[in-house]
């Protein structure tokens, strides 16, 4: 009969978790290296979706992994820079498609496999110190907008780095610690624990939200004003780059798709980005009062 285990199920939504926070960041960083205005919302949403719709399925046929996004793919991107004449550093997304569906052909043929094989692992390797090493960067390039210079960054940088990298090797070396307790629990502490990118993520999401800090020393302002500059430039950007290749003249005469979190036409409710700020002497010292162009709210 089946059973049911505990550790096991913790392990998968850590995982979930990770993988969902690895693809919000993958979305961001494809965006940025390939000259995108940033991912809406609706955009982030989807994505999310369609990966957890791959994962079910990919359970399903038992294929025994999980479908999410692909990170070596972006550093590819960095790399060969596939453009499209209509936008400048654009990525294009014929690539991806192309090269989706010869994988689905060449998949089907076992010699096709064994080429891939034959290729020699200091190839591969090199490959991947380029790939892995260009990605790092990119994903630290985002601290940019930071203020590296606060303290309480500083700290929370510094910890989660560290404890991604220090507390899974500690928790392999002295598993036999966790030997004494219930085994659903030991199991559940490991899978946790022993996470890299679970631990780092849950230490940085903890942190930031417990040490006070302004929105200028976590980057939002400055991620803002990126967005406005990116949609005041309509001639090179447009956040069209994120609709539905087909029937999105069908999905705007839909008024209810507006309320779908993942549809391309998706409003939220509170203000949008700022795209007006202008100082007031108050009590002689000077504030920023934030005007939104969408409600007027301030």
């Amino acid at each position: 009969m089946p059973t049911f285990n505990s550790g096991l199920l913790i392990a998968f939504i850590g995982g979930v978790f990770t993988s969902t926070i690895e693809s919000i960041g993958d979305y961001y960083t494809c965006a940025r290296i390939a000259g995108a205005v940033p991912p809406p919302p609706s955009a982030v949403n989807r994505g999310i979706l369609i990966e957890g719709i791959d994962c079910i399925i990919a359970a399903s046929v038992g294929a025994g992994f999980g479908v999410t996004s692909c990170s070596q793919n972006i550093g590819a991107i960095s790399l060969t820079k596939a453009r499209i004449f209509v936008i400048k550093a654009v990525g294009s997304r014929r690539v991806v498609l192309v090269a989706g569906i010869l994988m689905m052909i060449f998949g089907c043929f076992n010699k096709f496999s064994t080429l891939m094989v034959t290729i020699p692992d200091p190839i591969v390797g090199a490959s991947f110190i380029v790939l892995f090493g260009v990605l790092a960067a990119v994903g630290a390039s985002n601290l940019q907008y930071v203020d590296l210079n606060s303290t309480r960054n500083m700290v929370v940088f510094g910890i989660s780095l560290f404890m991604g990298f220090a507390l899974p090797i500690w928790t392999q070396q002295n598993e036999a610690i966790f030997k004494q307790g219930d085994g659903n629990g030991k199991q559940v502490l490991l899978a946790l624990l022993g996470n890299s990118m679970f631990m780092a993520c849950f230490t940085a999401l903890v942190l930031d939200n417990v040490i006070l800090g302004t929105d200028h020393e976590r980057g939002i302002l400055s991620w803002r004003e990126l967005t406005k500059e990116h949609l005041d430039d309509k001639e090179n950007f447009s956040l069209r780059t994120y609709d539905l290749p087909f029937g999105m003249s069908k999905i705007k005469s839909w008024s209810w798709a507006r309320y779908i979190p993942f549809s391309p036409t998706f409003k939220e409710d509170k203000c949008g980005p700022c795209t007006k700020s202008k100082g007031i002497e108050s009590i002689g010292e000077e504030v920023d009062i934030i005007l939104s162009d969408n409600c007027g709210h301030v």
